[in-house]
């Protein structure tokens, strides 16, 4: 919503507001789904067409471009294998023809919650993606890669802004280890998700300590306790996140 569509921070909160609710209100009896998938894919497609911006995640509208974003999504049987599906053309990108909602879509197929979204490569090769958390819940090394091959590295840099969701122990959506006998693709998932709070953090230590010298050039943000105790699906709770955020903001942490 920030990137491809340009929208503004207050405008994506009011919309996620307005949508979480029919994304996530339809449960399903399913191991590997729990919510509609289809619902989020018309929400998002609804989105995509009031911003009348487009429907291809390239922006080839001459003057509209406001920056460059990506996403990142992981092959559902190719774990930690990172993909990134781009607003801007690289040299050897597989997914150039990728659609906004495909792309929405396969960065929140959170494991449990959605199906795997399945895209087609330039040559039509279909392959199913999840979402990247399970391996990059924190790319900011991605995006260094991205930024030097986009501009390369005599580029002056300005600064880099790191949004966290909170240090925290992460746990398996409820239900979670019945799916873990049940399934087999569950439980590399498992595994990988075990990982996912300590290397965001030493993510960010690194590139914390790389910044160092440059004064006024690294922030990270990330709010105390983060998204604990707050599942993908409790809309309901979003004002609980917004109070932590608030709080967290009005007695940062020295960066």
């Amino acid at each position: 919503m920030l990137g491809r569509l340009g929208m503004g921070t207050q405008e994506a909160l009011k919309a996620y507001d307005s949508f979480a609710s029919e994304i996530f209100s339809n449960r399903r009896m399913s191991l590997t789904e729990k919510y509609k998938a289809r619902a989020l894919e018309e929400t998002v497609q609804k989105l995509v067409r009031a911003q009348e911006k487009g429907s291809m995640m390239r922006n080839r509208r001459p003057g509209q471009e406001k920056g460059h974003a990506f996403v990142c999504t992981m092959p559902a049987q190719r774990h930690k294998e990172m993909v990134c599906l781009r607003t801007y053309d690289v040299e050897g990108d597989k997914y150039p023809n990728c659609l906004i909602y495909e792309a929405a879509r396969a960065t929140t197929a959170a494991t449990t919650y959605f199906k795997p979204m399945t895209i087609k490569d330039e040559e039509g090769q279909e392959e199913k993606f999840v979402d990247a958390a399970l391996g990059t819940n924190n790319p900011i090394s991605i995006l260094w890669d991205e930024a030097v091959n986009l501009f390369g590295k005599k580029r002056r840099l300005g600064c880099v802004v790191s949004l966290g969701t909170g240090s925290r122990k992460v746990e398996m959506a409820p239900g979670g280890e019945k799916l873990k006998e049940k399934a087999r693709f569950l439980i590399s998932a498992v595994k990988v998700m075990k990982e996912i709070g300590t290397d965001s953090e030493k993510d960010h230590q690194r590139w914390q300590a790389k910044f160092e010298e440059f004064e006024s050039t690294y922030f990270r943000l990330n709010v105390d306790g983060g998204a604990q105790g707050i599942e993908l699906s409790d809309w309901q709770k979003i004002g609980q996140l917004k109070a932590r955020t608030r709080d967290y903001l009005q007695n940062p942490e020295p960066v």
